[in-house]
């Protein structure tokens, strides 16, 4: 006998109180199998990056324009635009830049701590490290300073 058959529907809410309606088992199979999928999209955007990299693109491209715009009206008079000149214009562009940049870089730092962390035991005061150099240059200088040899060893040996 179908264990399916046995089963009682289960109750679905509507948004309307007051109402209800029966959800079949296959129903929820159907809705549990599209949540799988979202979530292997999710975790594929993930572990690949896909946000730190599109900044880095928006980044990247937006320094352009600020070239191409400066190239443009390099020796020129400085036009009279109705709501925005070009001093803010660039400002407005380069905030984009590096908010873009600090985006990737803080997620990369992130993810380095993971990795530096679940590689070996570490001790504490590492922890103090990587948040220090989530927060400025001094705590970035600290950080290549103290573990350059353990970190990036390796790199020179892949790449170089």
């Amino acid at each position: 006998m179908n264990a399916h058959l046995l089963s009682a529907p289960s109750v679905e809410r509507t948004a309307e109180p007051g109402q209800q309606r029966l959800v079949s088992s296959d129903s929820i199979e159907k809705i549990g199998e599209k949540l799988k999928t979202r979530r292997s999209i999710g975790t594929w955007i993930s572990d690949w990056f896909v946000w730190e990299m599109f900044a880095i693109f928006v980044s990247t491209s937006l320094v352009v324009a600020i070239f191409i715009i400066l190239a443009r009206f390099d020796n020129q008079p400085q036009p009279t635009w109705k709501y925005v000149s070009l001093n803010s214009l660039i400002s407005w562009l380069s905030t984009l830049s590096k908010t873009c940049i600090l985006f990737a870089v803080s997620e990369t730092l992130g993810q380095l701590k993971w990795v530096w962390f679940a590689n070996k035991p570490r001790p504490i005061p590492d922890l103090r490290t990587f948040d220090a150099a989530s927060r400025g240059y001094y705590g970035s200088a600290e950080l290549i300073w103290r573990h350059y040899r353990s970190m990036f060893h390796g790199c020179s040996f892949t790449y170089g």
